[in-house]
């Protein structure tokens, strides 16, 4: 049985810089102006005023890096749901605003000073390393789900997604796990409603094709506290129920 340990108290990343400050968001480091949060959160959450909820223990942390872009205002970072939401609302054209062209806009518009940003294959990788050394739990990393065109060819940027995820992993020692073999394995019209989401009833098979990973990485951390107390191994019966911590 796999628990996830902060359903109640999520919201929904694209990056791993957002979810990084989710992370300081939770741990009272950051908090996020109010002006800005109708554009930084995406879930319904009753905060506090320094914004500290404390993060969940967890043995595992699953993140899913769906972009590489990010869509920035000073320190923070949007989501960008919610970025192109409210560059809808403007009733300007919308498309040059979520690419950080905000010149159209007037200045009281709070995505007046927005600007985008690409990860670079070091700033994800030192993001990444920073996540794994606050939550203190092995990380499974997950790509943008396999979504090809229309014409069957893949999406160019979740093909450089996926390579970007694949080098940081190798250098960095992180598990990666791909989504194309298990979408190409079902079809893509039974695994996914649209480019960006699964059927939801297609959730259930993609998650049991992620628990081979998550067994071994949750084994490998067995191990290592056995080792750090004397060698004891660990009855793998006993004890509480895996609680992956998913950020994104």
């Amino acid at each position: 049985m796999i628990k996830l340990v902060n359903v109640d108290r999520s919201w929904f990343t694209h990056t791993a810089a957002a979810a990084k400050q989710y992370i300081d968001v939770m741990d009272g480091r950051v908090n996020i102006p109010r002006e800005l949060r109708d554009v930084a959160l995406e879930g319904v959450i009753e905060w506090p005023a320094d914004m500290a909820l404390g993060l969940p223990q967890s043995d595992l942390t699953v993140i899913e890096v769906s972009s590489l872009k990010r869509h920035v205002i000073d320190t923070y970072e949007l989501n960008a749901h919610k970025v192109w939401g409210a560059a809808k609302a403007t009733g300007l054209d919308y498309r040059p605003i979520v690419q950080g062209n905000t010149e159209s806009l007037p200045t009281e518009s709070v995505l007046k000073p927005l600007r985008v940003a690409h990860t670079t294959e070091e700033e994800l990788g030192e993001t990444l390393s920073a996540i794994q050394a606050r939550v203190g739990s092995p990380i499974l990393l997950v790509d943008h789900l396999f979504s090809p065109l229309a014409d069957g060819s893949p999406a160019a940027e979740r093909v450089k997604l996926t390579a970007t995820l694949r080098t940081v992993s190798a250098e960095s020692g992180f598990t990666l796990f791909e989504t194309e073999s298990v979408i190409k394995a079902h079809g893509v019209v039974v695994a996914l409603l649209d480019q960006n989401h699964y059927r939801p009833e297609f959730e259930e098979t993609v998650g049991l094709s992620m628990l081979p990973a998550l067994k071994k990485l949750l084994n490998e951390r067995r191990s290592d506290v056995s080792d750090n107390c004397g060698g004891e191994k660990l009855d793998p019966n006993l004890g509480h129920a895996p609680s992956p911590t998913r950020l994104s």
